[in-house]
C-alpha cells in the first residue's frame, strides 16, 4: 500500500470488514483534527482511500453497501485530492462527516454478523 508503507493488503483483509471500516474512520477523524494542515489532511484522505479500496472488495451485506456507495461518491480523488482543499472548516466538517458514515456502517456490520 503507497500510503501505509508498512501494511500490506494481506494484512488490513485479517481484520473483519467493521474494522477495517473503523480504520477509515480513524483516518477521516485524523484528518479533520489536522485540517489546518492542508499536507497531514491530505495524507490522511489518501490513507482512508486506500483501506476504502480495500474495504470495497469485500462482499457487504446490500444495507451497508448501499449506504457506503453514497460516501464513495463523495470521497473521489478529486474532491479529497485536490491542489486546494479549501478552508479548513469545510475540510474538518467533511472530514467529520465521512468517519461519521463509516463508523456507522462499522455499527451495522457488527448487528448483522459482518464482525
Amino acid at each position: 500500500m503507497k500510503a501505509h508503507r508498512s501494511l500490506q493488503r494481506t494484512d488490513v483483509l485479517k481484520y473483519p470488514p467493521d474494522q477495517i471500516a473503523l480504520m477509515v474512520a480513524s483516518e477521516f477523524l485524523r484528518a479533520a483534527e489536522r485540517a489546518q494542515y492542508a499536507s497531514i489532511a491530505k495524507n490522511c484522505f489518501e490513507r482512508a482511500r486506500e483501506l476504502m479500496g480495500i474495504l470495497e472488495t469485500i462482499s457487504l451485506d446490500a444495507h451497508v453497501a448501499l449506504e457506503l456507495s453514497a460516501v464513495y461518491d463523495r470521497c473521489t480523488e478529486d474532491q479529497l485530492m485536490a491542489q486546494d482543499p479549501g478552508p479548513v472548516e469545510h475540510i474538518r466538517m467533511l472530514s467529520l462527516e465521512l468517519a461519521a458514515a463509516f463508523e456507522k456502517a462499522s455499527e451495522h456490520m457488527k448487528r448483522i454478523g459482518h464482525a
